[in-house]
């Protein structure tokens, strides 16, 4: 069940990874207003990936200080998995709500900044739960989240072509995997290994 969620958890949030590298740009132009010829829309676009960045980097240091709180890593893990999927989500929607372009930006990469939060809890779970098939289950979860990832930019524009061009129904399904996520880190074991054959 572990290499399951951790699937369906990867292949979520690549879902949204992906709307940054595509479909972010047009989003700022066309639902902002942002001038794409200005050095702060250039700025702003990035902040979903900087931010990103830096979550993971916080990830890992939060999942090892709260390991002794949890009662076990495992938990720490589970707590930052959580807490980084909603936190990701929320602000996601919070973004689509806010009239003003530089917070919306300012909330999108924040959330950036959350989903980025898990990736250490995920990619320490595959060399914990994988043990001698660490790289099977680190390149099976990272599979299928280029999968999630086809599927995102092709999933926004039918989205706004059957909802008259509303930007935030993509925001609110991009969302919504989010919440999927946090649901799978509730039942993911990050630390028992799994059997190899």
């Amino acid at each position: 069940p572990t290499v399951l969620l951790l699937w369906l958890y990867y292949f979520c949030i690549s879902y949204v990874w992906y709307f940054y590298v595509t479909w972010l740009p047009t989003y700022m132009t066309e639902a902002l207003h942002l001038d794409p010829n200005q050095k702060m829309t250039a700025i702003l676009g990035g902040l979903p990936l900087f931010l990103g960045g830096i979550g993971c980097f916080a990830g890992g240091w939060l999942a090892n200080k709260l390991t002794d709180r949890a009662g076990g890593l495992g938990r720490a893990r589970r707590w930052v998995g959580v807490m980084g999927m909603l936190g990701a989500g929320g602000l996601l929607v919070a973004s689509s709500m806010l009239g003003d372009p530089v917070l919306a930006m300012i909330a999108m990469g924040v959330s950036g900044f959350f989903n980025d939060l898990s990736m250490p809890c995920s990619w320490g779970a595959c060399m914990d739960v994988g043990g001698k098939a660490a790289g099977s289950l680190s390149g099976s979860m990272n599979m299928m989240g280029n999968l999630g990832g086809a599927l995102g930019p092709v999933v926004a524009p039918y989205l706004l072509e059957r909802f008259d061009h509303n930007w935030s129904v993509p925001l609110w399904v991009a969302a919504g995997t989010y919440l999927i996520s946090a649901a799978c880190w509730l039942f993911i074991d990050p630390v028992t290994p799994i059997e190899a054959d």
